[in-house]
């Protein structure tokens, strides 16, 4: 599990120390209290909701930023077809990073972990109502953001510089 949760404070936090110091810390909270897991087919979420709480805890305790780095993946395959997975990814972690943390928590449990509405409710302990609400707000945030990249990259002329070249470490770990 403990992959599962780094992936999880990766996608939510977007720095890699932090994720692993976050990750770190629930295993710890876990360990300490799993005596208090009553159901243990739900250990998943109940571990889930460990980290969510910390990073909470976290988010109250620091101003959320953003840390950027060069993302430098590999090319399989010819340039230009490296070149508009590049530009897709660089929309898509940019589009990400612009709608907020409770929208995104969502969107990478549902839509990128494959947790369902019940699962995602309990790991952030909110309605599975606020789920849904959150969770359709943040695909139409981030599908606003998209539709709008190719309108500006055209308008620049160039393709490469849109969106603002804010690569982040977490964008390599999490391909």
């Amino acid at each position: 599990m403990r992959q599962r949760l780094y992936r999880s404070a990766l996608a939510w936090c977007r720095n890699g120390a932090l994720a692993d110091d976050l990750t770190q810390e629930a295993i710890i909270k876990a360990l300490s209290r799993v005596d208090s897991l009553k159901d243990e087919d739900a250990l998943q979420a109940w571990l889930l909701r460990i980290l969510n709480n910390c990073y909470l805890d976290w988010g109250r305790a620091h101003k959320e930023h953003m840390d950027v780095d060069d993302l430098d993946l590999p090319c399989h395959d010819c340039p230009e077809a490296q070149a508009d997975r590049d530009q897709t990814t660089y929309q898509i972690h940019w589009a990400l990073g612009q709608i907020s943390s409770p929208h995104r928590q969502m969107i990478e449990l549902v839509d990128l972990e494959g947790f369902t509405y019940m699962e995602a409710s309990r790991v952030v302990d909110v309605p599975i109502g606020t789920v849904m609400s959150r969770l359709s707000r943040g695909r139409i945030q981030l599908r606003k953001l998209l539709e709008q990249a190719p309108a500006r990259s055209r308008a620049t002329g160039d393709a490469r510089m849109w969106p603002p070249p804010a690569q982040h470490e977490w964008a390599a770990q999490v391909r």
